[in-house]
């Protein structure tokens, strides 16, 4: 299973206390190759040090050295896409969480990227993306762990 990887899916399979811990631990282990986006990067190690988990940023990198995850660059040629794509879903999502109702950078590159990489797996809890439409295949993205069930 080839699959993108969001922030909060990372994190959560990083952090054991995260209720989504294992689900999300489980499906990096379970995937064949793993794309991230530099921004998921930055937010990940930012969120981890801001949460009381600046031990596990080093280990997150390591991960990253050794080649566990697939760096996406972000490129010129992308961010025409995201642009739309931050224009198309602006103020049009809602969010269970205190932020305002659009995607944001990091969103609309993983979109770009599960394109590039032709799959619609995403490795998440946000659930934005159930209202976010993939670039190519399927109309929607199937959201990893929650749709693939205990």
């Amino acid at each position: 299973m080839r699959i993108v990887a969001d922030t909060s899916g990372v994190v959560a399979a990083i952090v054991a206390a995260e209720p989504a811990h294992e689900g999300c631990r489980q499906a990096l282990e379970d995937a064949s190759e793993v794309f991230i986006s530099p921004c998921v990067v930055t937010e990940t190690c930012y969120l981890l040090r801001a949460g009381g988990h600046a031990g596990a940023v080093s280990g997150f990198l390591a991960n990253l050295a050794e080649g566990f995850y697939t760096i996406v660059p972000l490129v010129a040629e992308d961010c025409g896409l995201m642009d739309s794509l931050l224009k198309s879903y602006a103020d049009q999502l809602r969010r269970q969480r205190p932020k305002p109702g659009t995607i944001d950078v990091a969103d609309a590159h993983n979109v770009v990227i599960a394109a590039q990489a032709e799959t619609t797996l995403l490795l998440t809890l946000d659930q934005d993306y159930r209202a976010i439409r993939p670039l190519a295949g399927p109309p929607f993205f199937t959201l990893v762990p929650a749709d693939l069930g205990p």
